[in-house]
């Protein structure tokens, strides 16, 4: 991350546990984190996409300048650097595995962002990719189609003030 950094390049976090506490003091552009972890590294029990919010709100003052928090069939959240919140339920599935789920949405929040697109856009599309990723056994064997089809019935969470 040290390196990432003195190369001016952007750091995006998909990690938990103690080796989490370093890596926020070293302020990585984007942590994704479920409602699990946020949790545990608040100390705030996290069950709403309101209470993911001002988690990812506690972690932006540790250092973090974006966060999304996943929730699950819920959908995610996330906060911007300039704080601005946002959030987008995932669609209904016949889901067969959640395996690998989290994965498909860092990854393709990752590949989003490279390409110049913005966070609350990115996220949308990647809480379909999740979604489309649990219609299967097996991790990240996403169909385009698919997921295009499903990125149509990803809807806002309407819970912010």
């Amino acid at each position: 991350m040290l390196k990432a950094r003195a190369a001016n390049l952007p750091v995006l976090v998909d990690t938990y546990g103690p080796q989490l506490e370093g890596v926020l003091a070293l302020g990585p552009v984007l942590l994704k984190i479920n409602q699990f972890e946020a949790g545990e590294l608040t100390g705030r029990a996290i069950a709403t996409p309101d209470q993911a919010i001002a988690a990812a709100a506690d972690l932006q003052k540790r250092g973090v300048r974006e966060v999304v928090v996943t929730l699950g069939k819920q959908g995610a959240v996330g906060l911007t650097f300039e704080g601005q919140s946002f959030g987008w339920r995932a669609p209904e599935v016949a889901a067969i595995s959640a395996t690998g789920s989290g994965d498909c949405l860092f990854a393709g929040i990752a590949a989003s962002l490279m390409r110049g697109q913005g966070l609350q856009e990115a996220l949308r599309w990647r809480v379909a990719s999740g979604a489309a990723n649990t219609l299967q056994i097996g991790a990240g064997w996403l169909e385009l189609d698919q997921v295009q089809r499903l990125f149509q019935q990803v809807q806002p969470l309407t819970y912010f003030p």
